[in-house]
């Protein structure tokens, strides 16, 4: 019997098994997993998107998306009536980014671009006891609406009218190739006008699904600029592209520019601040620290401008401008610049 019930409830064939099995593998944490780039590289281009990150699970990929989106104090997402983000997450949207979710009726969880101009115009800019619209959500295909795609026109014109009212967007694509089957229009062509996407592949081993979030599309540095980590005495500003910093638990989320690809890093425990270094590294000099330099240091390193190779725990990265690298407690860390021209990089330092 094939179980269609669910995906969640489908089991790997022989043939995937076997495939997995001997999939190249790599770290993942350090972006060095080619497998998992590859899957990233190929659906970031299935989806129009200039880059994508791997995820385990759907709600996982929604709420990032939303957390990205959402700024802090009272921002709004808009979104169709049974979608999973307001239904099947856990009131996830309030409690990790404190957005209001307000309905927008329509047929089958379906709304129109005349019924999402309304619900934007209910809070006007400016309407200091409204909560500000930000974030529309479109669930394609509908799942409890019964498996209903959207018309591409219908997709088109609400997301004008979202980009009319400077509304960011955000597609929850867990079916999204059901949609692209029934109405043979290519997965581009929906997901690509969109901010934010996410597709849900075949799941292969129990619940595990593979998520697939493309990367924002602007710099979020400025958006973010209260949340940027300084120097407690130099007041020097890290000025990596930070796209956010949990600020109770010390995490900061970025674009790395030289990939696309989001990175994540934990920087700190809430009771120890973190300490931004600029460093500016001659042509054809290496600093080596020892072990005791970093008993109990996490760091992350961003090339500012220039090449940059880190030897940490016997591993070599190379770095160019805007690449990033979180490691530590490390053994030994060298710091070589190995070209004619000067290497300014930026280091976070945090106990860990």
């Amino acid at each position: 019997m094939v179980n269609l019930y669910s995906d969640t409830q489908t089991r790997p064939t022989p043939e995937m098994r076997a495939a997995i099995a001997a999939a190249e593998v790599g770290d993942e944490q350090r972006g060095a997993d080619p497998t998992v780039l590859a899957l990233e590289e190929r659906v970031a281009a299935l989806l129009g998107h200039e880059a994508a990150v791997f995820l385990p699970s759907g709600t996982m990929c929604n709420e990032i998306a939303i957390r990205l989106h959402i700024r802090p104090g009272g921002d709004e997402i808009l979104l169709g009536r049974e979608t999973h983000p307001l239904r099947f997450e856990g009131g996830a949207p309030a409690a990790l980014s404190g957005a209001v979710m307000t309905v927008v009726d329509g047929e089958a969880g379906m709304f129109t671009p005349g019924a999402l101009d309304a619900a934007i115009r209910e809070h006007p800019a400016g309407d200091r006891y409204a909560p500000r619209p930000r974030l529309v959500c479109v669930e394609q295909p509908t799942n409890m609406g019964g498996g209903r795609v959207w018309p591409l026109e219908q997709v088109e014109a609400v997301v004008e009218v979202a980009r009319s009212h400077g509304l960011r967007t955000h597609l929850d694509g867990a079916r999204l190739m059901n949609a692209v089957v029934a109405s043979g229009v290519e997965a581009a062509s929906w997901a690509g006008r969109f901010d934010s996407a996410l597709l849900r592949t075949l799941t292969c081993f129990d619940e595990v699904q593979a998520i697939i979030l493309p990367s924002l599309r602007e710099e979020r540095a400025a958006t973010y600029s209260p949340f940027l980590p300084i120097h407690p005495r130099t007041g020097v500003v890290m000025q990596a592209p930070v796209l956010e910093r949990d600020l109770t638990g010390g995490a900061i989320l970025w674009r790395d520019p030289a990939t696309g690809y989001l990175r994540t890093q934990v920087f700190n425990r809430p009771d120890h601040p973190i300490e931004i270094i600029k460093v500016e590294l001659p042509a054809r000099q290496r600093v080596t620290l020892p072990a005791s330099s970093y008993a109990h240091i996490r760091q992350a390193v961003w090339v500012q401008a220039g090449a940059l190779v880190i030897i940490e725990g016997g591993v070599r990265y190379a770095l160019g401008t805007g690449d990033c690298l979180g490691f530590g407690p490390p053994a030994e860390v060298t710091f070589a610049n190995e070209t004619a021209a000067t290497c300014t990089y930026i280091v976070a330092l945090a106990r860990s």
